[in-house]
């Protein structure tokens, strides 16, 4: 007998059939569901991840100006040189020769303006040329608010203020500086403010776009909607322009590029989100590396390429969490006659010295040694070394940088001053080793330069007790407290008495004396030198009045005789007394001599045209010769007792002094 066949066998299989297909079509339209939204969540993630690098790489552009023009600005407005012709002798002249002429074709800047205590411009000039309007016409309202953040008193030299701004000629970056002493003097408001600009024209904007990777950015006045954007602020924090660029969109364009292909093979969801991955794995790799470019120009110096001072905290911090800061070592380092290298050769040369200089510090230090330049000429190493190699180190340093270096053509030599600290503590932040090193650099600096000093606690002990004794100081002027005693000037023929020396003594208000060569050079390194000379000389000169015939002999600091009012003080001070001129003589010391020729003979033919006589202290001390002599003609010279302390153990000696003590004074 035949079986017969189960009816729901066939049913079964069919069932199961569609059940497979549904499922399939299900787990396909599923898949194809979860693929679209893959794709579509990359293609957007791709975008948008581009999107914040691009704006980041704007901040890091927007950054890069502002440093470029606020290390240029402090470079020039921190100058010496500035100091004394602009803001002491308002000399116009050199500020063109200096900064105005250069804006013509100098890469850093194409506007320079100086402007006075009175906000009257003393120069102004625009790519070579002067600028015929006031800078409130040339610049717009926020102008003002950058003038008075450059003359603010707690202004830190490291902070400039850099913002964008309106101007006649478009938009621009512009720096602020006080023209100030590189040491010594505050801002204020009646402070000469330096003011550099550099216009964003066409091919700054094309080198920024080169430069961060920013496709078709353009200044624009307003943004574009259809264009990522990033906006200029001014000193009033109001936007004056927007870098706008085009997005670049990569997730879509990947999208575009495998949608064809999707289309065409439709050969598997798996294929599909393989080519979906690769691509976008490659964009965000691109994306990724962008990144890492844009952070590693925001960590280190561009001249350089060593770390900035946000990258040596960052670093030093990473060590300090990972417990590898024991037994550190911090040199910080300042080069010596930097500046004489710009100032004679000019910025390039001293930029490339720079790098020139950082090549030799990474020669010298180890591999895992943290190099950083902290702007100008001043750089600092971190090493993870013990406390008897530390000095070591530090010598190493200053002994490599003593050495001469080969500079476009040119041998240049500078020295280096080395501050150091070590600590054996993982507490020691990188702002107190920097505060410590910076004493330790100032103390190496004010020993003489290109030495090597370690810090120790008594550096703090005798900066607090110099910050009391300058406070003392002041007040003891305000209460007219330096005493004047009187030294005879005997003729050593006769024995007549022929005039006496001014010396200052001071007896502090707890009844201690403070010796001249204590308060004097801190009264020259504080600034209060020229109103101790002259309150000295003011006591001097009522005093002696009193004597008829007495010839009064007064000392003055070199520094006294860069101050371009000093004859004219001396003038006012004598004749208010109704002091005879004639019986006055001016005593100064060799190094002014040395240091400052020019503005000497100025003081001293001024003091001469008043009938005041000029006597030369100490010679034989310093370097000052017979040339000198000649060229100065002083009344009266001071032999230093060097010069005759051997007098009796040889002749050579005798001979020499004698030399010397023939040439006519008069």
């Amino acid at each position: 007998m035949r079986q017969q066949q189960n009816p729901w066998s066939a049913c079964d299989r069919r069932k199961r059939t569609v059940i497979v297909i549904v499922i399939f079509l299900l787990v396909t339209a599923v898949l194809s569901t979860l693929v679209a939204q893959a794709i579509a969540t990359l293609t957007a993630t791709a975008n948008s991840i581009d999107d914040h690098r691009a704006l980041d790489a704007a901040s890091a552009a927007e950054m890069s100006l502002r440093k470029q023009i606020s290390g240029t600005v402090r470079d020039n407005g921190y100058w010496d040189d500035a100091y004394q012709h602009v803001a002491v002798g308002n000399d116009s002249d050199w500020a063109i020769e200096n900064w105005g002429k250069i804006t013509r074709d100098y890469p850093l800047y194409d506007t320079a303006i100086v402007v006075g205590p009175n906000d009257e411009p003393l120069i102004a000039f625009y790519k070579g040329d002067p600028i015929e309007e006031s800078p409130s016409a040339f610049f717009d309202q926020s102008f003002k608010t950058l003038l008075a953040e450059a003359r603010a008193e707690a202004l830190d030299r490291d902070q400039l203020p850099v913002h964008f701004i309106r101007t006649r000629h478009g938009i621009a970056v512009l720096g602020a500086s006080p023209i100030q002493l590189f040491e010594g003097v505050v801002a204020g408001p009646s402070a000469h403010v330096l003011i550099f600009a550099k216009h964003l024209d066409a091919d700054v904007t094309r080198e920024v776009a080169a430069n961060f990777g920013l496709t078709g950015l353009s200044l624009r006045q307003s943004p574009d909607p259809g264009q990522l954007h990033s906006p200029l602020l001014n000193a009033d924090q109001q936007p004056v322009a927007y870098f706008s660029w085009d997005a670049q969109e990569p997730g879509s364009k990947s999208f575009a590029t495998v949608a064809p292909l999707l289309l065409i093979a439709g050969i598997g969801v798996l294929l599909f989100l393989g080519g979906i991955v690769a691509v976008g794995g490659a964009a965000i790799r691109n994306l990724s590396r962008d990144e890492a470019l844009a952070r590693y120009r925001s960590l280190h110096d561009p001249l350089t390429g060593l770390l900035n001072r946000a990258g040596l905290s960052e670093r030093f911090n990473a060590r300090h969490d990972s417990g590898r800061t024991r037994s550190t070592t911090l040199n910080l380092i300042d080069l010596d006659g930097f500046k004489a290298v710009n100032d004679l050769w000019g910025h390039p040369v001293g930029d490339a010295l720079i790098v020139a200089v950082a090549h030799r510090i990474r020669s010298v230090v180890a591999d895992t040694a943290l190099v950083a330049r902290l702007g100008g000429d001043e750089f600092a190493v971190v090493e993870i070394v013990n406390a008897d190699d530390a000095l070591r180190i530090g010598l190493e340093l200053q002994q490599a940088l003593v050495e001469p270096f080969s500079v476009e053509g040119r041998v240049v030599e500078v020295g280096a001053s080395v501050g150091m600290v070590h600590c054996d503590g993982a507490d020691e932040t990188l702002h107190e080793l920097m505060r410590k090193a910076d004493i330790a650099l100032y103390r190496a600096k004010e020993a003489g330069r290109n030495t090597v000093l370690h810090y120790t606690e008594a550096f703090d002990v005798r900066r607090a007790r110099e910050a009391t004794l300058e406070q003392d100081l002041r007040e003891a002027l305000d209460r007219q407290a330096i005493d004047v005693v009187f030294q005879p000037l005997v003729d050593a023929e006769t024995g007549a008495l022929r005039g006496v020396e001014a010396l200052a003594r001071w007896t502090s208000a707890d009844h201690s004396v403070v010796p001249p060569d204590v308060f004097i050079p801190l009264a020259e390194h504080v600034g209060l030198i020229d109103r101790l000379g002259l309150q000295v000389m003011e006591k001097a000169l009522k005093a002696v009045r009193e004597w008829p015939g007495m010839a009064l002999s007064v000392n003055a600091s070199p520094i006294q005789l860069r101050n371009p009012y000093f004859v004219e003080q001396v003038r006012q001070l004598v004749s208010g007394t109704s002091f005879d001129f004639r019986r006055l003589t001016i005593e100064i010391t060799e190094g002014v001599l040395i240091s400052n020729p020019d503005q000497a003979a100025r003081a001293i033919l001024g003091l001469k045209a008043l009938g005041i006589k000029v006597s030369l202290d100490d010679f034989g001390s310093g370097y000052a010769s017979i040339g000198a002599l000649r060229k100065f003609r002083f009344d009266r010279v001071k032999i230093d007792r060097s010069l005759i302390t051997a007098l009796d153990e040889t002749g050579r000696a005798w001979a020499f002094c004698v030399r010397r003590s023939r040439w006519p004074t008069r």
